[in-house]
Formats: C-alpha cells, structure tokens, sequence
C-alpha cells in the first residue's frame, strides 16, 4: 500500500511517499499553505496519483508535550483533510523532522537556496520515515518487501478505530496481535474523526477492502442512523461500538456490554445481583454498562452527569426498556459532598475524564474524599492505567478496577465478529498491558 507523508509548515506543505514494508521513504514534492481549502484540494490530487491508501501528518508538540499554537493548526488542517479524502489519516510525533532535514540537506553540500525548495519534501520524508519504523519496531510491519508481499496488499483488508481523538488508543497493537496470530492479512488502522466527518468515514467502510471497525467516543450514538442493520441489543442499549462490512451493508453492534460484565466478574471480583451502582456519565459507553448491569439484577442504579438532561434521557430510556432495578438521577455536584456516596457497592465512571491527551488528563470526577472505601471503583478510561480517579480512590482506600479488562475483553467479542474466530484473548490482554507499560 502506498502512504503519503506530510510536514505541514505555514507556507509550504512537504509531501514525502513510500510503500508499506519499504524501508525507506521518498520526498516527493511540496504544496503551498496558507489556503488550506486549495492546499487540499491539491494533496487530494496527489493522493489519487500516487493510487496512495493512507496519509500520515507529522504533529508538532511543545517539549512539555502540551499541544502549542502550531500543533493546534496542524490538526484543524487534519480533521479538514478527514473531511475531504477518501482515505485514512494517521498523525505522527514530528521529531524536529524540519532540523533533521536541514541538517541532511547541509550534510550533502546542497547550496542554501537549493536547501530552502527541498527541505519541505525531507522533512516530510523524516516524518514518513519515523512512522515506518515505528511499525517495524511494534511488529506490525515486515523488514522488506517484496513481490509476494506486493500481493499480500492488494489483498489485504482493514479493520478502523474510529474517534476522536483515537491518539491514546492500543486497540490497534492488542487487536493486530490477534489478527497476526490467525495469520490474517488485515491491518487494524487508527481513523481520527471528527464529527462532521463521521458520515464520510462510514461510506468508506462500506469499500470491499474494509472488513469492519470499531468505534469509540464521540460516536457510538450516531452511528445508530448511519448503520443499514442494528443488531437487537445495540438498538437497546442505543449505542454501537462495533461495525462490519457485509457486502456493503453496515451491521452494528455493542460488545461493551459482555466486555464490561466479563471484566467486572474476572479483575473486579464483583457479582452484580444486588449492588447499589453510581455511573458517571451519560454517553454510550454509560448507556452500554447501565443496560448491562440492570440485566445483571443491581438493586439500585444511580446516573450523574453534568448536563443533567442527558442522564434524564438515559434514565428515561432504562425504564422504557422494562429494566428491573431502581433508576435515579444524582446532580453532579454531589460528587464533591462527603457521605453522599457511602451506600454504593460500585462506582464506574464512563466519561472521558483522566484520559491521555485528552483535555482533562489530570482530573478525577470524585475527590477522594468522597469516595466510600468499601466500594468497588471502576474507572472505563485505561490509558494512562492508573488514572486521577484511580489514584483518588487508593486514597481512600477502595478497590479499584481499571478500564483494561472491558477494553481487551470487548475487543474479544469484536474480533469474533469481524473474523468468525475464536480471539486469543490472553495474546491480547499481554499486548494491551506491554502497549501501557
């Protein structure tokens, strides 16, 4: 498969080329900025004349790794170009490919001005080249490639991640893992999607090369209306986090739900029948663990959410659903009110809160406080594996359980679907917690 690479600067856009499985990459050409609609528009044409399948950003970031003015740029032009081409965006570190590539052009006696209308390309092919070698490293790619190789990607089939942002994920090292270990010629690709691209996200996964995809925050809801076939629980739980191509049609499903009982039974240690259960958050992830755990027989189930509409609708949509159990809603402030929370058995938190690269990485929805120790904390967010929320309730002396199982073993189910094969889930649990380590 051919990938482009590109180092976006403020006038000029380096586009560097090379094949999955070359050792190398190639400068190619440079593209101007500044006009982002013409400078797609242009990479567009590129991509479809280098038949190209996947296209990698270099992403600048500060040395305290904050995302500073230019990172922020480069990635507005990316979910601009998740808009409007029909292939898969990766973003990669930019490793000071600009100095590496100054240095290079210096190095092989290249005059200055000669430098200034070839230093974008190189860069570019730095980036490129960085990304590669990451592969390698991570064993997704071969050393070298060769004629059988060749057809091996004609041939080849791809799983997607779909979110945003989908930087923080390992689904992609635990579920090639598997996929290599069945010796299937499919890769598993991070798609970073932003809202309004998600519909041309979705046509793309209908192309026969596309065998499925995952799907994560901010999706899984909306994905509901772009889908030709619900699976039953999906369309109950109003949530999909998993997609296969069938001949073109989309078929969803939700594997969060198993994935996150098996977890709470094998790493938790808790049997739900009869638990009194708070959950953070109102997204599909929430809606996936309340339906699951009211199918389990929890006594009672409390929902918080800061818009206070949202946990209304899902708590309205559990009773419409018959669920046995109590349902009630709790404001979010009283988080932050100690004794509050000292009856539930069980807390989980399903929002985003404490996730890497994410906007609140170091912020735990419950101070410790707050948190009863003889509850049973469960916090969905697995990277980093010991979030604010884990740490504020080893503070207060609860047990903890954190989102790797229910990711690993979602993913289980996942795979089962997409390739009709038992997953190897201890290979994937082993790659997952190396991937975080």
């Amino acid at each position: 498969m051919r990938i482009l690479g590109l180092d976006v600067g403020e006038r000029w856009i380096g586009v560097a080329a090379s094949d999955l499985g070359e050792m190398l990459a190639s400068p190619l050409t440079r593209v101007r900025a500044g006009d982002d609609e013409a400078s797609v528009r242009e990479i567009d044409r590129i991509v479809r004349e280098q038949k190209a399948g996947l296209v990698v950003v270099g992403m600048p970031y500060s040395l305290s790794g904050a995302a500073g003015p230019q990172a922020r740029r480069v990635q507005e032009f990316v979910d601009r170009l998740s808009r409007s081409l029909s292939v898969p965006i990766e973003t990669c570190d930019e490793r000071s490919s600009t100095i590496a590539a100054e240095q290079m052009l210096e190095e092989a006696g290249i005059p200055r001005e000669k430098r200034k209308e070839k230093i974008d390309a190189v860069a570019a092919a730095f980036i490129l080249q960085s990304y590669l070698d990451g592969r390698r490293n991570a064993g997704l790619e071969p050393e070298s490639s060769n004629e059988e190789s060749g057809r091996q990607d004609e041939d080849r089939q791809i799983v997607a991640l779909i979110g945003h942002p989908v930087k923080h994920s390992i689904s992609p090292r635990f579920q090639q893992a598997a996929l290599d270990y069945h010796g299937l010629n499919i890769t598993y690709e991070r798609w970073d999607i932003p809202p309004d691209g998600l519909h041309s996200a979705m046509d793309r996964l209908r192309h026969p090369s596309c065998l499925g995809a995952n799907i994560t925050i901010p999706h899984k809801e909306a994905v509901l209306e772009m889908a030709d076939v619900i699976d039953d629980q999906a369309k109950l739980i109003g949530a999909v986090n998993t997609i296969t191509n069938r001949e073109g049609r989309l078929h969803g499903f939700n594997t969060d739900a198993p994935g996150f009982i098996r977890a709470l039974r094998h790493y938790g240690g808790l049997e739900p029948a009869g638990k009194s259960v708070l959950v953070l958050g109102a997204g599909g992830a929430a809606r996936a663990v309340c339906f699951a755990l009211l199918g389990e027989g929890v006594a009672g189930l409390a929902i918080a959410n800061r818009r206070v509409t949202r946990a209304a609708d899902l708590a309205a949509a559990l009773w419409e659903a018959g669920t046995r159990g109590e349902v009630k809603i709790l404001e979010w402030s009283t988080m932050r009110e100690t004794d509050r929370l000292a009856a539930f058995d069980l807390i989980v938190n399903c929002t985003p809160l404490g996730m890497k690269y994410g906007q609140a990485e170091d912020e735990s929805p419950i101070p410790a406080t707050c948190i009863p120790e003889n509850a049973l904390v469960c916090d969905l967010v697995y990277n980093p594996m010991e979030t604010a929320f884990i740490r504020e309730a080893r503070k207060a002396g609860a047990r903890v359980l954190g989102g790797l199982p229910m990711l690993v073993y979602q993913g289980a189910v996942s795979f089962g679907i997409w390739t009709g094969r038992e997953a190897p889930v201890e290979l994937m649990m082993e790659t997952a917690k190396a991937s975080l380590t």
